[in-house]
């Protein structure tokens, strides 16, 4: 078969089935990036939760965990997802939510920005992908923690916040 993500002329069907057989080459090769490109290629020209399934796989592969562990929950949501594909996804689902990081503050009127994204809830807590991550922590409209941290695989980052004294 053809190995690159050329620009397809074809009618959509064989440029789908092209992008995808692409990823499943490159994905056995662990090539996981080129994979992700082709089954995300794939999955625009012609959407469908089997290819979803293998963009998620390649998604974990290179560590973007919170996105693959959102499709594998689309893919099981989607009631034209292949019975044999259930288990798989969540099965793949739940390893994967294991490896996604927390950040979470103990103080509900405490705002938490991670990436320069604010965080919801309350008290705010986020999921992120394991890796380097920018961490700010207000109260009252004062930054008391403002930080860079390197977060492993599944790790839960609780902040504990003390109230700041009062400037003088």
């Amino acid at each position: 078969g053809q190995e690159s993500l050329e620009p397809c002329d074809e009618a959509p069907e064989v440029c789908g089935r092209r992008a995808f057989q692409v990823g499943i080459h490159a994905f056995e090769e662990g090539r996981y990036d080129t994979a992700l490109q082709a089954f995300r290629r794939a999955q625009q020209i012609k959407p469908h939760p089997v290819i979803l399934f293998n963009v998620a796989l390649a998604e974990a592969e290179t560590g973007l965990l919170v996105e693959a562990e959102q499709h594998f929950d689309e893919v099981f949501r989607d009631p034209s997802t292949p019975a044999e594909k259930l288990d798989a996804a969540r099965r793949e689902r739940d390893r994967v939510a294991a490896l996604v990081a927390t950040v979470s503050v103990d103080r509900e009127d405490a705002e938490l920005v991670v990436d320069d994204e604010p965080a919801g809830g309350s008290p705010p807590s986020v999921r992120v992908n394991p890796g380097p991550h920018r961490i700010q922590v207000s109260l009252g409209g004062r930054v008391v923690v403002d930080r860079e941290v390197e977060l492993a695989r599944g790790q839960v980052l609780q902040l504990a916040v003390a109230t700041p004294e009062p400037e003088p």
